[in-house]
């Protein structure tokens, strides 16, 4: 037996998800460097605000009479913090190669259906 081959073992990983996990749709992401010289990355989702606030018409039952007389909405685009994210090099590098890798396989994959048509 080769002496590298000696000192080759396995190790099981296993997967478990916290009591505080959660699935996220990531439309962006804005950050930087840490003062150590992690990469900071703050996950954002975006969408249209919704309405400061709303003024209705009420019937004589009290109930809202529809459409609204005046709605107070922002003329933006919120952007929702979904969460922060702290990584080292070594793993945003990893990441880079894991999203380079689905990357290739979704295009590959569409490339496949639009020879099929």
């Amino acid at each position: 037996m080769k002496e590298d081959e000696k000192e080759k073992r396995i190790v099981n990983i296993f997967y478990t998800k916290s009591d505080t996990y959660r699935s996220y749709h990531v439309d962006g992401i804005y950050g930087g460097l840490t003062p150590q010289g992690n990469i900071y990355m703050e996950v954002f989702t975006e969408k249209s605000p919704i309405p400061d606030d709303e003024k209705y018409e009420v019937d004589k039952n009290e109930k809202l009479i529809s459409p609204p007389l005046k709605k107070n909405v922002r003329q933006a685009i919120q952007r929702n913090v979904e969460c922060g994210l702290v990584i080292d090099v070594n793993t945003a590098q990893s990441i880079i190669n894991w999203l380079k890798d689905r990357i290739k396989i979704r295009l590959d994959f569409e490339k496949k259906e639009k020879e099929k048509k």
